[in-house]
């Protein structure tokens, strides 16, 4: 078991098997089942699982290409009515795993410590993506903050930026 989370009302616990896809066990009448969904959606390989607004955020890193996904629920929460990708393939992820939902904005590890090479490991990278509108991944790079923000301003930036390298 990867990920766990709760409905708003917090009636239905969603549960995410690495292998097997996702249970929703029903708190009031005690009764799992397996989350229905479209024969094309692959439920394997989930790291990661948030709830939101009546839909689940998935983060998957068991199969190709690695992604996160926004699952539109069905009135009931027992199945899938609608699928969004919210990031897939980006250059940035090696293993994205666990995440929070703040607001509409996914934060998540997009590598972690499953490094192909352990000779050379990355330091871990935070990003982030809204899940109430499927944009591009945004990298929270120090650097290119404080550079756009800067410019933004219309204003020279100091020799040192704070949370720069």
């Amino acid at each position: 078991l990867r990920g766990i989370t709760a409905s708003d009302n917090g009636q239905r616990l969603y549960i995410a098997d690495y292998e097997m896809g996702i249970t929703v066990l029903d708190l009031e009448s005690r009764v799992a089942q397996r989350l229905a969904g479209p024969d094309t959606l692959n439920f394997g390989g989930i790291e990661g699982l948030e709830y939101w607004n009546g839909h689940l955020v998935m983060i998957q890193n068991g199969n190709e290409p690695q992604r996160v996904m926004r699952l539109a629920l069905s009135a009931d929460g027992g199945s899938v009515e609608g699928v969004a990708p919210l990031a897939i393939a980006q250059p940035i992820f090696n293993y994205p795993n666990f995440g929070t939902i703040n607001g509409a904005k996914l934060v998540f590890f997009a590598n972690s410590h499953w490094v192909r090479d352990l000779t050379s490991p990355t330091p871990i990278q935070v990003a982030s993506t809204f899940v109430d509108a499927p944009p591009d991944l945004i990298s929270p790079d120090f650097q290119k903050f404080w550079d756009e923000y800067y410019e933004s301003q219309g204003i020279e930036p100091p020799d040192e930026v704070p949370g720069g390298p």
